[in-house]
């Protein structure tokens, strides 16, 4: 009973799992608008709470100049897909920055695929 306002506004706010596929298409309006080459895959999917909150993990290679990953990252984090980004790893490349983003996108998973 106390938990299900929040059930609600989960259901909701976040996307269900089935939606949270379009992220890689996102990912790859959001690169090429700021000037990164980008490789994007799921991982695993994490485990679902009782009131339904759930995350797929997500990998990223990223290669372009500094302040063009910075800015790509910080677009995504801004942009309402309720990620989370856990690590970045950057390197100097010959193009600039070579680097590795891992994180998580949230969803809404009430056990049937849908948010009702």
């Amino acid at each position: 009973k106390v938990a299900a306002p929040y059930t609600t506004k989960l259901a909701v706010t976040l996307p269900t799992k089935a939606n949270v596929i379009v992220l890689s298409n996102t990912v790859n309006n959001v690169a090429l608008k700021d000037g990164v080459n980008v490789g994007f895959r799921f991982g695993a999917e994490g485990q679902r709470s009782p009131i339904g909150l759930n995350y797929v993990e997500f990998e990223m290679s990223v290669q372009g100049p500094y302040n063009n990953i910075v800015q790509f990252i910080s677009d995504l984090e801004s942009g309402g897909n309720y990620l989370v980004i856990d690590n970045i790893s950057l390197l100097t490349g010959s193009n600039g920055m070579d680097g590795v983003v891992n994180g998580r996108v949230y969803f809404y998973d009430n056990g049937t695929g849908t948010s009702q």
